[in-house]
C-alpha cells in the first residue's frame, strides 16, 4: 500500500510517499524524475537497477537518485519506506548546497547508497512523517514552504552525516578496510598508490595495491553495513 502526496509544483517537496507492502512486489517499469529524489528504507529488503549496476538495500537505507538518473525497483520483499521528490534548484545555493554533496557523488559514480546508523534511524523515519503531513495540510504560504525546507534539510542533513560518518563495520579493522575507507573518501580526487599507503602507514607494495583492486568492487556497497 503506498500513501501518495502530491503538492504544487513550485514548492520545495515535489512528492512524498509511504509505501508498506507484505510479500514480494514485482519489477517496476524505469523511471527518470527532473527533480531529486530519496528512498529510506525502514523494513525488508529490496533490488534496485541504478547506475547501470544492481543495487542491494535493506532496513536502514538510503538510495539517492540525482535529478535526470534513470532507475527502477526490480524486486523487494517485504518492504516499507519512505519516498521523497524535492526540488534542490528551489533553494538559494548558500541553502542547500553542502547538504547535496552525497547526491553529486553519487552523480559522478559513488555508490547511491548509504546506510543510516541504527540509533537515528527512527529519527529519520519520523523526520519523513512530519514532512508528509505538512504537505497534507496543503497550506499554499510562505510559512509552509519554510517549514518543508526545513524538514528537507534537516532529513539531508542525517543523510551527509551517515555518508560520511558511518564506513561498513566489516571494514574497520583491517588494513584493506582502512585502504578502502580512504579511496572511497576520496573517490573523485586524483589520489595515487603512494598516498592510498601512506593513509594505512604502510609501503606502497604491502595494502595499497590490494585495496586499489577491490575498490571498483566495493563502490556499490559505500558507506552501506
Amino acid at each position: 500500500m503506498a500513501d501518495f502526496t502530491s503538492p504544487w509544483f513550485d514548492h520545495v517537496v515535489i512528492s512524498v510517499m509511504r509505501l508498506a507492502e507484505e510479500g514480494v512486489v514485482q519489477a517496476k517499469p524505469a523511471a527518470t524524475h527532473d527533480h531529486a529524489a530519496l528512498g529510506f528504507y525502514t523494513r525488508g529488503r529490496a533490488s534496485h537497477f541504478q547506475q547501470r549496476e544492481r543495487l542491494e538495500l535493506r532496513e536502514g537505507d538510503v538510495l539517492l537518485v540525482p535529478a535526470g538518473e534513470p532507475h527502477r525497483l526490480e524486486i523487494a520483499r517485504d518492504p516499507a519506506a519512505w519516498g521523497i521528490g524535492f526540488c534542490a534548484t528551489c533553494y538559494a545555493p548558500s541553502e542547500l548546497a553542502p547538504l547535496l554533496d552525497p547526491f553529486e557523488r553519487a552523480r559522478s559514480g559513488a555508490s547511491p547508497v548509504v546506510h543510516i546508523p541504527g540509533d537515528r534511524q527512527q529519527y529519520l523515519a519520523y523526520l519523513c512523517a512530519e514532512l508528509q503531513r505538512e504537505v497534507t495540510r496543503g497550506a499554499h504560504s510562505a510559512h509552509a514552504n519554510i517549514v518543508q525546507k526545513s524538514l528537507i534539510g534537516l532529513i539531508l542533513a542525517e543523510v551527509k552525516r551517515a555518508a560520511a560518518f558511518s564506513p561498513p563495520a566489516e571494514l574497520q579493522t583491517t588494513l584493506v578496510g582502512e585502504a578502502l575507507q580512504f579511496i572511497e573518501l576520496h573517490c573523485l580526487e586524483p589520489i595515487s598508490l603512494r598516498e592510498v599507503a601512506a593513509a594505512i602507514r604502510r609501503s606502497p607494495a604491502h595494502d595499497g595495491r590490494t585495496a586499489a583492486q577491490s575498490a571498483p568492487d566495493r563502490r556499490r556497497q559505500t558507506y552501506a553495513t
